[in-house]
């Protein structure tokens, strides 16, 4: 038994209109067993010309709340940027999150993008299990415009949501650009211990880029 079918739906990236079509096989080779194949098949392809698109439907994003779409550009996103890292300060914001949680994941963390409602600007939630014990990860991502350091304030504020009622083991801050004197001074003293609260700016997330991988 074969059906074959197809859907016409705007495409949320490029304001195109996309048309997919695939087909549903099953086969009955014997009595009691049942194999189910398909296939989905592109239709209207020069639409997402300059996109990399993903052809295998078995394919999932590796970052939670990220659709396999939006997971695939991340990867395209980290190889442009180890070809021209000052593209991290014209990423749309939400890419930069997607960059930053990939990063993550690649360091041995199961990671989720947060609700936009989520409280306390938490972008990125990683967990991950080391010998046996829970560790549990909150990242805030601030993308600004070139010199425009990240303050105090953004600091002390990531450090109230650590410290309050089922807060992680450890928060960090990553940043395109770089944190003031201030902020330093505060992840360094103002937290109860400085393994509770680390800053990234751009020269460390420099070097995370270059050590990643962006391929499949």
């Amino acid at each position: 038994m074969m059906s074959m079918s197809s859907s016409v739906f705007p495409c949320p990236h490029c304001n195109g209109i996309l048309s997919l079509g695939w087909s549903l096989q099953v086969f009955t080779p014997q009595e009691g067993f049942i194999r189910y194949s398909y296939r989905i098949t592109p239709i209207m392809m020069h639409l997402l010309a300059n996109l990399n698109i993903i052809l295998d439907p078995l394919f999932v994003s590796k970052i939670g709340n990220l659709s396999p779409y939006e997971y695939q550009r991340t990867l395209n996103n980290i190889e442009l940027l180890k070809q021209d890292i000052s593209r991290i300060h014209t990423i749309d914001r939400f890419e930069f999150e997607a960059v930053t949680a990939e990063l993550i994941r690649q360091k041995g963390f199961n990671v989720e993008l947060t609700q936009k409602t989520r409280d306390g600007g938490i972008d990125i939630i990683g967990i991950a299990n080391m010998l046996g014990i829970p560790f549990k990860l909150f990242v805030q991502c601030k993308r600004n415009d070139p010199g425009n350091p990240v303050r105090v304030d953004v600091v002390r504020s990531l450090y109230g949501v650590h410290s309050g009622h089922n807060g992680p083991n450890k928060s960090i801050i990553v940043s395109n650009t770089y944190f003031t004197k201030d902020a330093q001074n505060f992840a360094q003293q103002g937290a109860t211990s400085a393994w509770d609260l680390s800053l990234y700016d751009f020269d460390a997330l420099k070097n995370w880029i270059h050590g990643a991988s962006g391929r499949r």
